[in-house]
């Protein structure tokens, strides 16, 4: 560029000489043509005084130079009015520009999470339509979301295929020529409800989308997933993008930028946000699973989160393999469950009778619920099963994280070395607050551990169990202690220390919550050994249960009592009106959200952010002994002040003293009269 300027500089140069040569070559020929006419003194003149400022007397001017004149075009009338603005500065074109952006977001967002969206369309419709026929595509799903990416688009295809031969299937039982197998019941002698094309899921329906609806919904949304994906593909072919970024909804957003602004922390959520912390929302949705199941499997699942909470990530994520392995095997094993056998086969179940010949009684029934086994009496909800399915698609992506993250969000606290970094990449932004963010990362980092001890607080304070009490104990035992937790003060409170009780409060959230589901066992089956059992007095016993707040809450068995299934044991009523127990106190909602608030709480200690409120707090408490310091050095100056003030005082009241006995000694000596007054009057 700068070359091309001083070209065109240099052009423009040469033309000028140029003119300037001939126009004195002009004037010279018009001087010597006046000599030789009689009018040679007048052109003289005009030709001296036309000439312009001694530009004639320039030496290098020769008669064989090009003197000829450049054209220069002239610039196009534009009119007198005021001039138009472009038509990309226009209110139209950036609603257009901005309605582009927004269609490629809304591609590049589907393009994403149109896999996940195509599972779950899928596993909600199985899950509500729970028959024989859909056992393969739950199998699909589940292989699905286990097996690599590549083969998942596969699957997707055959699930597509295998609903597609259903539906004609479904279609082709419709026909009038086809008879209905619902009148052909062997099940009379068993008292069976349902018939044998009802458990393989196929009837007869004069309603066309009640038939096919759901079926329609789930085979346009796997071909959307391929009008998605192609139509992606054409358009980063087009344009020469790599398709290296198509996990991601903003290529060009790196990670380092998020506090840039809030538009830059939202696209570090939607890009980065499952990354960075989809361990601990995969550990919020396991107690989200238990707090939903409350049976046996919610007990097993307890002691999950606690292997995985309790260990360092490098642990979690070699053991992470072994637990998708394990969601991906129960979730069809609990379809296959809840489907069951034909009720018309009158094939009894080998648990049927552990507690009696009758395999309808309650206890009998309440024992399959809890231990999530076959039962013909049990109407089996679809939100079991869905979130079991949430369970395993979002355990499978943090699978996904865990081969790709390498060490990026391992604890910064390499081998155990609890002190304060020197380097610490991250800026400080509790002394500098670069943009909105870092306010929010204040309220995060800097005030998120009080907000955590409230949450546990408050699942203490909501019951009047041991469980409750426990909570109230450790939550004040970390609060009396408040910033002098994080100074890492290696006499008093290193950090070791600090995140020991931390753990050790996480430890009894995960116990509490165990306990909380393992006592279903006892409230939904053995509630009536609190009624008529031995060996104790009822009284006690009614402690006992008060205590720790047995009770049954799970929502199968409270279900089939509100259906009309009757009371778990015939004294239910009587024992609940003598000896009442709170039902939310059984729940473990608030333990779920203790639990979640303490993981990200621990997740946050072992940053680098936090880092800067450390010292911050140690600040804190240096600024705090050095003013209790600088205030007792004040007071006791103040006090020696006051002493040296009242000795003087004391001083001049002896020398006052002295003078006055002095003086009445020589009175006395003197002889002198002196005056004693009796009375106020007389002085």
């Amino acid at each position: 560029m700068y070359a091309e300027l001083v070209h065109i500089l240099d052009y423009y140069f040469n033309q000028l000489v140029a003119n300037a040569r001939r126009r004195s070559q002009a004037r010279a020929l018009k001087v010597l043509n006046a000599k030789k006419s009689p009018a040679g003194d007048l052109m003289r003149l005009s030709a001296v005084s036309s000439a312009d400022s001694g530009i004639d007397d320039i030496p290098y001017i020769d008669f064989g130079d090009d003197l000829t004149t450049p054209i220069i075009a002239a610039r196009p009338f534009e009119g007198h009015g005021p001039r138009k603005k472009p038509w990309e500065a226009t209110l139209s074109a950036k609603i257009v520009r901005w309605a582009n952006e927004a269609i490629d977001l809304t591609w590049r967002l589907t393009e994403v999470h149109i896999a996940k969206i195509v599972f779950i369309v899928v596993a909600v419709f199985a899950a509500k339509n729970i028959c024989a026929l859909y056992v393969p595509l739950v199998v699909l799903v589940s292989l699905a979301l286990l097996l690599p990416s590549a083969l998942s688009s596969v699957l997707s295809l055959v699930m597509c295929a295998y609903l597609c031969v259903v539906a004609v299937l479904k279609m082709i039982y419709q026909l009038s020529h086809f008879p209905d197998l619902s009148f052909v019941n062997n099940g009379e002698v068993c008292n069976a409800t349902r018939t044998f094309p009802e458990w393989v899921g196929i009837k007869k329906e004069t309603d066309t989308w009640q038939l096919l609806g759901g079926m329609v919904v789930a085979i346009i949304a796997l071909a959307l997933q391929s009008v998605v994906v192609y139509r992606q593909r054409h358009y980063r072919r087009m344009r020469g993008i790599p398709e290296s970024n198509s996990d991601r909804v903003f290529p060009s957003f790196h990670i380092d930028e998020f506090d840039h602004s809030l538009a830059h922390c939202m696209k570090f959520v939607i890009d980065f946000g499952f990354y960075k912390f989809g361990y601990e929302i995969s550990i919020i949705m396991m107690a989200i699973n238990a707090w939903a199941r409350m049976d046996m499997l919610a007990a097993v699942m307890c002691i999950w989160i606690g292997i995985f909470v309790l260990n360092r990530r490098s642990v979690c994520r070699k053991l992470w393999y072994i637990f998708v392995i394990y969601l991906a095997v129960l979730f069809p094993l609990q379809y296959v469950i809840y489907v069951g056998l034909p009720e018309d086969s009158c094939l009894a179940y080998p648990w049927d009778h552990l507690f009696g010949d009758s395999s309808s009684s309650t206890k009998n029934v309440n024992f399959d619920i809890w231990m999530g086994l076959s039962n013909y009496a049990v109407d089996w909800p679809a939100e079991n099963l869905i979130v079991d399915f949430f369970l395993l698609l979002i355990a499978s992506c943090q699978l996904t994280v865990f081969r790709s993250e390498g060490t990026d969000n391992d604890s910064i606290f390499v081998n155990e070395d609890y002190h304060l970094k020197p380097n610490n990449p991250r800026y400080d932004f509790i002394a500098t607050q670069r943009s909105f963010v870092d306010f929010i990362k204040i309220g995060v980092f800097h005030y998120g551990h009080w907000i955590t001890l409230i949450m546990t607080l408050i699942a203490g304070i909501g019951g009047t169990s041991l469980f409750a009490l426990g909570y109230i104990m450790l939550t004040f035992w970390i609060l009396w202690q408040g910033n002098n937790l994080y100074v890492m003060n290696a006499r008093t409170n290193s950090f070791k220390s600090t995140l020991a009780k931390w753990k050790t409060l996480l430890s009894y959230t995960v116990f509490c919550m165990f306990c909380k589901v393992a006592l279903q066992l006892v409230g939904c089956v053995f509630l009536e050994w609190f009624y008529d059992g031995g060996g104790l007095h009822r009284s006690m016993r009614c402690t006992i249960r008060q205590l720790f707040s047995i009770v049954c809450v799970n929502t199968v068995m409270q279900a089939r009592k509100v259906a009309g299934a009757g009371p778990l044991f015939p004294g239910e009523t009587d024992l609940d009106r003598t000896c009442s127990v709170v039902p939310q106190e059984a729940q473990i909602g608030f333990d779920a959200i203790a639990l979640g608030f303490l993981v990200f709480q621990i997740r946050i200690f072992h940053s680098w952010f936090f880092q800067h409120c450390m010292v911050e707090y140690r600040s804190e408490i240096i600024l705090a002994n050095r003013g209790a310091v600088l205030k007792n050095q004040l007071i006791e100056k103040e006090m020696k002040e006051q002493n040296e003030q009242q000795s003087a005082k004391f001083d001049e009241i002896r020398k006052r003293t002295a003078a006055i006995r002095e003086r009445y000694n020589k009175q006395m000596e003197k002889g002198e009269y002196i005056f004693d007054p009796q009375t106020y009057g007389q002085d």
